[in-house]
């Protein structure tokens, strides 16, 4: 019964030992939403090595005072079914490469949209806690190239009602998510396991955001 999705007038999430449950849940606001993520975060944190928790709950501590900056001001805010594993490792392509198919949907829950819509880390197999400087620089050449012929389709699309205005075009959001650090907090936020490795790396490999949001 644990692994069952239940929907009530909010969205539900499906349990895991590192994602909200449905009995914690639906949530009507991304900061409901991220206070559960915190709190599950450091309930981990206090599981492991006590000589290794008192720098992980700091850590938390400094993500939790960036929350401000990137949550909605919303009322209610729009929630989307998120698959975790989404990845060219769980895609079944045709002849052609066209995707038909998708799988490992164990890792499957609701999410505030606004977040989704700043990910698009299976660009390259690896995921992003493992990520190297060779693989960030893999997927910035990667992304590139998606936003590129991301923004030739929405071109083509705009004004047929698919995309109603150049301001909703999600190349934007994944391109500013990017920019301005929203691509390393969710990372963080959701990372369950490996919030120690995500953080890391986005000193790493976002510094500028990174010293002037974290440390400002």
């Amino acid at each position: 019964m644990a692994n069952i999705l239940t929907e009530r007038s909010h969205p539900a999430t499906l349990a895991s030992p590192q994602l909200p449950i449905a009995a914690d849940g639906p949530f009507k606001k991304s900061k409901d939403w991220l206070s559960y993520i915190f709190n599950h975060h450091e309930r981990i944190i206090r599981d492991i090595p006590e000589d290794t928790e008192s720098q992980d709950l700091s850590n938390l501590r400094r993500l939790q005072k960036l929350a401000p900056r990137y949550i909605s001001d919303s009322s209610h805010d729009d929630f989307r079914l998120h698959c975790d594993d989404f990845g060219a490792r769980n895609m079944l392509v045709d002849k052609e490469y066209n995707i038909v198919s998708l799988g490992d949907w164990e890792f499957t829950y609701a999410t505030p949209t606004e977040y989704q819509c700043s990910l698009a880390s299976w660009l390259i197999l690896s995921k992003p806690h493992t990520w190297s400087q060779e693989d960030y620089d893999h997927y910035s050449m990667q992304l590139d190239l998606f936003l590129q012929i991301l923004e030739e389709e929405e071109n083509r699309r705009l004004g047929t009602g698919l995309i109603a205005e150049a301001e909703a075009r999600l190349s934007k959001v994944i391109r500013q998510g990017k920019l301005d650090g929203t691509f390393w907090f969710v990372q963080c936020a959701t990372s369950g396991l490996f919030f120690n490795e995500l953080w890391e790396r986005f000193e790493k490999f976002d510094p500028i955001n990174f010293h002037s949001q974290v440390e400002g």
